[in-house]
């Protein structure tokens, strides 16, 4: 069998069972600065065909009902993990290749990220995904007016518990004095009547040490009934689009 013919085989069916990632469940919850717009998008449930989301946009308060598929490879604010784990720089991913894989700091949180980019309705698009989760950090799209969406604040405790990267290890410093020095002698006789000094023993000080809190995570806003969208609006370039028109007034 030819090589090539092969690995689109093979490609093909790490699609067809393509899901979206277990934290994509009822209640979990993310905010977006579009412009100077928020976006917020809301699992309101998740079946095995389905995950119906609320997106609202603030200060507006429009709100718009989605549906997406449980079993796509990405959605508005996901991407099956396991597309992306064995991912390596210059491989492609679905329509997108992969540009960049490092370290950034979002949101206040440092992520493990891969980042995603291509041709998408007609404009280079660039995606931005936490490598551990799936979730959507941050995209850009190369097109007049069209603003920066960047993840500001997340209500995912499954995400919220592997997004910290490890610190890098640290040399412990050397103690200062680690070598007691002997106390001086007395080399003064003393008299005959005298009697000999107490020891002086002192007990060295208790550090006190305490473990740092963690930052709390923002909690879901509650929804509101709103418009209904038709299924156009799952398309990977869609959140970038309908929030540019609401941006602009059109939405």
């Amino acid at each position: 069998m030819n090589g090539k013919i092969l690995l689109m085989l093979l490609a093909l069916s790490v699609m067809a069972y393509a899901t979206a990632p277990e934290w994509v469940a009822k209640g979990a919850n993310a905010k977006y600065a579009v412009g100077n717009d928020t976006t917020s998008f809301t699992v309101l449930e998740r079946t095995p065909a389905d995950i119906k989301i609320e997106l609202k946009i603030l200060p507006s308060s429009k709100t718009y009902k989605l549906t997406e598929n449980a079993s796509a490879a990405f959605g508005q604010f996901w991407h099956d993990v396991s597309l992306l784990s064995g991912a390596s720089v210059g491989s492609e991913v679905g329509d997108l290749a992969v540009s960049d894989k490092s370290a950034q700091t979002i949101a206040g949180r440092e992520w493990d990220t891969i980042t995603l980019q291509g041709i998408v309705s007609e404009a280079a698009t660039k995606k931005t995904y936490d490598r551990k989760s799936g979730l959507l950090l941050k995209q850009t799209v190369d097109a007049p007016g069209a603003p920066l969406v960047i993840l500001t604040q997340f209500d995912i405790p499954a995400v919220a518990g592997q997004a910290q990267l490890p610190p890098p290890a640290t040399q412990p410093s050397p103690q200062a004095n680690a070598t007691a020095q002997p106390p001086a002698q007395n080399t003064t006789a003393p008299s005959q009547n005298a009697t000999s000094p107490a020891q002086n023993e002192t007990q060295p000080s208790v550090q006190n040490e305490t473990a740092p809190s963690q930052p709390a995570q923002p909690s879901a806003e509650p929804g509101a009934d709103g418009q209904k969208s038709d299924g156009s609006l799952c398309g990977s370039a869609s959140i970038l689009a309908m929030l540019a028109f609401a941006i602009l007034g059109k939405g």
